[in-house]
C-alpha cells in the first residue's frame, strides 16, 4: 500500500536527519541561537498561515474533480487547523527581543508554499502526501528536537509551542493519514507520484533549514560546480535568442515542472532501464548543475542540464525539447555559444553521450566537430557513445595522433 512506502521513506530520513538537516545539526551541537529561532518561528508562522488557504484550495480542486470524499477530508482538516497560527505568533513574541532586524519570509519558505500550491493544482490527492510527511516527521523527531533546543541551546519548550502542540496532535493524525492515503489515492497500486512529493518535501525542508541555520540567501549554500571550479556563472552571459526561443540560465527548481510533466513521455523508451526517483541526493547534485531553460513566450519548451565532470571537462548531461521545437537545433546552437566562455575559463573539452542507435544526432554532432571517444554500457541508460568536442588544439592533436586511423602510422608515433 502507498502509505507503507511513504512511511519507510520518512522513517529512513528521520534516522539520518541529524546528519542531513542543518537545524537538527545546530540543535544537536548547541549552535542555534535565539536569533536563529526567531527566523525559524517567523517563517513557520508564515507556513501555518498558509495551511488554511491551502486546505481550502485542495477542497475546491477535489470538488472540481468530483471527489466528494477527498473534499470532505480537507474540510475536516480545515476545521482542525483553525487558530494554530496564534501559537507561532506567541512563540515569536517570546524570542523576538533577540532579533534586532525585522524578520522577512525566506526565499526557501516561499518555495515551499509555492510548491504546495502547485501540487494541489496538479492533483489534490498529492497534498495528502505532503501533509503526511510533515506530520509523521514531527512525530518521529519533534520531541528530540525540542529537548536538544532546551538542553543545548537554551530555548525553552514554552517558546516552541507551535512545534510541541503539533507533535501531540499529529500522533493521531498520522494514524488517520495512513488510512486516508490508502483509501483516497488515485492509483492505490502506484506510489511513485506521492513518493515524489515526499522526496521533494525532504529537499525543500533541508534548503529551508540551511537558510535558517547558515544564513544562505538562496537556500543552497554551495555554488554551482562551474562557479566553484571556473568562476563561470552563465547568468552573466545569457539570455540568448534563437528564432522565437530564448535560452535562460535558471535554478534547477525552475526546470522541475517541465521535467515532471514531460520527461516520462520524452524518455519513455528508457523505461526498460533502472529508474531512479528524484532523491534528496539527486536533487542536491542537480542544484549544482547548470540549468538552461528554452523558453517560447511564457512557456518552457525544453531543458538542458550540464556540469563540469572534472577540472577541464564540461559535460552536457541531459537535453529534452518538445517536438514542436526540435527542428531549431537548440542544443548545438547553445553549445556554439558555450565554447568561447568555456575556453576562456580554461576548459579543454565538451562532452556528451548519445544513444548508439540515434544516428541523426550522431551525424549532427559530428558536423559540429565532435568525435567519438568511447562507449558506455549502463544499467541506467543503455549503450551510449561518448562524444567529445576539443576546445584546446593540442588535445585534439594528441587524440588524432593516438587514435585516428586516417593518420599514417608513422605520424601516430607507433
Amino acid at each position: 500500500m502507498i502509505a507503507s512506502v511513504l512511511r519507510r521513506e520518512i522513517e529512513s530520513y528521520a534516522g539520518r536527519v541529524h546528519q542531513r538537516n542543518a537545524l537538527y545539526r545546530g540543535a544537536r551541537d548547541g549552535s542555534l541561537t535565539r536569533a536563529h529561532i526567531a527566523v525559524y518561528l517567523f517563517n513557520v508562522q508564515h507556513l501555518v498561515d498558509h495551511t488554511e488557504p491551502h486546505l481550502a484550495r485542495a477542497r475546491e480542486r477535489a470538488l472540481d474533480a468530483g471527489d466528494q470524499r477527498l473534499a470532505a477530508h480537507y474540510a475536516q482538516k480545515y476545521d482542525e487547523e483553525a487558530g494554530h497560527g496564534a501559537w507561532a505568533a506567541r512563540d515569536l513574541d517570546s524570542v523576538a527581543d533577540a532579533a534586532k532586524e525585522p524578520q522577512v519570509v525566506l526565499e526557501t519558505m516561499r518555495r515551499i508554499t509555492a510548491y504546495v500550491a502547485r501540487i494541489i493544482d496538479e492533483d489534490p490527492t498529492l497534498y495528502l502526501a505532503y501533509i503526511f510527511f510533515v506530520e509523521y516527521l514531527l512525530v518521529l523527531t519533534g520531541d528530540e528536537f525540542l529537548t536538544m533546543l532546551e538542553e543545548r541551546c537554551g530555548i525553552p519548550r514554552a517558546s516552541m509551542t507551535v512545534l510541541a502542540n503539533h507533535v501531540e496532535l499529529d500522533r493521531a493524525h498520522v494514524r488517520e493519514g495512513s488510512d486516508v492515503i490508502d483509501a483516497l489515492a488515485r492509483d492505490p497500486e502506484d506510489p511513485s507520484r506521492m513518493l515524489r512529493v515526499v522526496l521533494d518535501s525532504i529537499f525543500l525542508f533541508e534548503q529551508f533549514a540551511a537558510e535558517v541555520a547558515d544564513g544562505a540567501p538562496d537556500g543552497d549554500p554551495a555554488p554551482s560546480l562551474s562557479r566553484q571550479l571556473w568562476d563561470l556563472s552563465w547568468d552573466r552571459h545569457l539570455p540568448w535568442t534563437f528564432d522565437d526561443v530564448t535560452v535562460e540560465a535558471a535554478p534547477f527548481d525552475d526546470a522541475l515542472p517541465f521535467i515532471q510533466a514531460h520527461y516520462p513521455r520524452i524518455f519513455a523508451g528508457q523505461q526498460r532501464f533502472l529508474h531512479e526517483e528524484m532523491s534528496p541526493m539527486k536533487r542536491r547534485f542537480s542544484a549544482r548543475m547548470d540549468t538552461f531553460l528554452f523558453r517560447a513566450g511564457d512557456a518552457t519548451v525544453g531543458v538542458l542540464l550540464a556540469h563540469p565532470s572534472d577540472w577541464t571537462t564540461y559535460y552536457a548531461r541531459s537535453v529534452a525539447v518538445l517536438p514542436a521545437h526540435r527542428g531549431k537545433q537548440l542544443l548545438v546552437r547553445t553549445m556554439r555559444r558555450w565554447y568561447e566562455h568555456l575556453a576562456s575559463a580554461g576548459v579543454e573539452r565538451v562532452e556528451c553521450d548519445c544513444s548508439a542507435t540515434n544516428l541523426a544526432q550522431l551525424r549532427r554532432m559530428a558536423q559540429e566537430g565532435f568525435v567519438t571517444t568511447g562507449t558506455l554500457s549502463t544499467e541506467r541508460w543503455g549503450l551510449l557513445v561518448r562524444l567529445t568536442k576539443f576546445l584546446r588544439p593540442e588535445a585534439a592533436a594528441v587524440f588524432a595522433r593516438q587514435f585516428s586511423s586516417s593518420i599514417p602510422p608513422s605520424r601516430r608515433g607507433s
